[in-house]
């Protein structure tokens, strides 16, 4: 997993949500506009802190990780512990 973290790591936090039309709400339109800049990766975890439902719309997407059965968050999340595991380790 080490090898795939790093610069895979922010390749990773900056890929777009699926952004369906049909998954937008009046949650979805108020981050989008109070957040302009943000990634969909951002908007994501906000939104789930926030309204923990209805952020769909945001989740990152990577068909080439979807095709292997892995979500981008399960990599992210794996990703960021191990960075975290060799800061506290150097």
């Amino acid at each position: 997993m080490i090898g795939l973290c790093g610069s895979s790591l922010k390749e990773l936090l900056v890929l777009r949500g699926k952004r369906e039309e049909n998954m937008r709400n009046s949650i979805v339109d108020r981050l989008l506009v109070a957040m302009p800049t943000a990634t969909d990766y951002e908007l994501y975890i906000f939104c789930m802190r926030e309204a923990n439902s209805a952020c769909e719309y945001f989740k990152p997407q990577d068909t080439r990780l979807s095709q292997q059965g892995v979500e981008v968050m399960q990599v992210v999340s794996r990703c960021v512990r191990a960075e975290l595991l060799t800061c506290t380790t150097s």
